[in-house]
């Protein structure tokens, strides 16, 4: 199941059985994004209000998951908005390779602009580690990712930050 929100509502989407998916933002100007067909552990709600995306992990979290989620999801339907990852709870499968993997293509998004300040929520000891190499990567892009293991002190930190735009020049 993956579930999309927009304008602070969320609706449930069986992920095998679409291929598309309409964001109608706060512009009201409809955008058609093609879908994976493969299931994933993760769900994400963006709210047009607050300009936030809202991202919950379950189970085992592995690479192409977080992959899928930072192109598709992350790029496509919230570019450069701060997001709120809530992996509590969540096992991680990923090799420190794929680590290093994610955190060059999430510093260039970044530096694109399509990727906001991140605010990761983990409890488990070994995901905690792996956060804290990706947050230690990331800070070369000087991309904003900070690791918390509880949800208000993350709230608190990424209220502090806008919507990301790459500079131009």
């Amino acid at each position: 199941m993956i579930c999309f929100g927009f304008d602070s509502t969320s609706v449930d989407i069986p992920a095998p059985s679409i291929s598309h998916l309409t964001n109608v933002g706060a512009n009201k100007q409809a955008r058609t994004l093609p879908l994976s067909s493969v299931e994933m552990p993760i769900t994400a709600r963006v709210d047009q209000t607050s300009r936030r995306l809202y991202s919950r992990a379950s189970g085992i979290l592995r690479y192409e998951d977080v992959r899928y989620h930072l192109t598709e999801t992350r790029a496509l339907l919230a570019p450069g908005y701060p997001e709120l990852f809530d992996a509590s709870g969540v096992e991680a499968d990923m090799s420190v390779a794929q680590i290093q993997s994610l955190s060059n293509m999430s510093g260039e998004m970044f530096q694109r602009g399509e990727l906001g300040a991140t605010a990761i929520v983990v409890t488990a000891r070994m995901l905690f580690g792996m956060t804290r190499m990706y947050e230690k990567l990331n800070a070369d892009y000087i991309s904003p990712v900070h690791i918390f293991l509880e949800l208000p002190p993350a709230e608190a930190w990424l209220a502090k930050h806008e919507i990301h735009r790459p500079k131009s020049g």
